[in-house]
């Protein structure tokens, strides 16, 4: 895949690793004042009092550096993919 993404995680990927880590991961749907519904998810750390909410983001979704950077710092985690 082409750079920036090349080798990033997908979300899917992302939260399939930190719940290997011990993380719950929780999803549903709001709708976003338009009547359109979007994807919701919310990463609960192992210790259940840190939590990372994420909106509109696919499965598929490629995560980039910066935001891999911020799923560990709010899950309190040091994931294995490449981050700034």
């Amino acid at each position: 895949m082409a750079a920036p993404f090349g080798g990033h995680p997908n979300l899917a990927t992302y939260i399939a690793w930190a719940r290997k880590q011990g993380c719950e991961c929780k999803s549903g749907y709001i709708d976003d004042g338009e009547r359109n519904m979007m994807v919701t998810r919310v990463i609960y750390a192992p210790c259940g009092k840190k939590y990372a909410p994420l909106a509109g983001f696919n499965d598929g979704d490629r995560l980039p550096p910066t935001m891999v950077r911020m799923l560990d710092n709010r899950l309190g985690l040091d994931s294995p993919f490449p981050k700034l």
